[in-house]
């Protein structure tokens, strides 16, 4: 599946016990400095997961929708992208909407997508990123939904 998934990074995490699952599972998913092992990244995601960490859930979110060390679960990528997007995590907001704009896990609907970026940017959730092009995409998708011109 050719995506373009926002992912956290270890060094943006901050989150006390849960730093060091995030951390390894995170090389184990690339292989970075480790020999990669999907299915042990998986593992550890779903430790940091049950401690409540967001980005955790993101990254996991997205081993589930492109079934990488784990089988592909669109239903399952979906719930925990909602739960870390409710948590304010911006990467999991960016993903979700693009699975809904894209049909990707889910069907495609736009009405959805906008309807989630509205309750989230009533919520004070997305930071700004609702009124400008996010950056580290090159997309309009959040002002576009935003303003249901899709």
């Amino acid at each position: 599946m050719d995506t373009n998934f926002s992912q956290n990074k270890p060094e943006e995490d901050d989150f006390g016990e849960a730093i060091p699952l995030f951390k390894q599972a995170f090389r184990l998913e690339h292989g970075d400095g480790v020999t990669k092992d999907e299915s042990q990244a998986v593992n550890l995601y779903q430790q940091a997961v049950a401690i409540g960490h967001k980005e955790s859930m993101n990254n996991l979110a997205l081993c589930y929708l492109e079934g990488r060390g784990v089988e592909q679960d669109g239903p399952k990528a979906i719930q925990l992208l909602k739960q870390a997007a409710d948590l304010g995590n911006i990467n999991a907001i960016y993903n979700l909407v693009t699975c809904y704009h894209d049909g990707i896990g889910v069907k495609k609907d736009y009405s959805e997508a906008s309807l989630l970026l509205k309750s989230w940017e009533k919520k004070g959730l997305l930071g700004g990123y609702s009124r400008r092009i996010y950056p580290e995409k090159g997309i309009m998708l959040f002002c576009c939904l935003l303003q249901t011109i899709c």
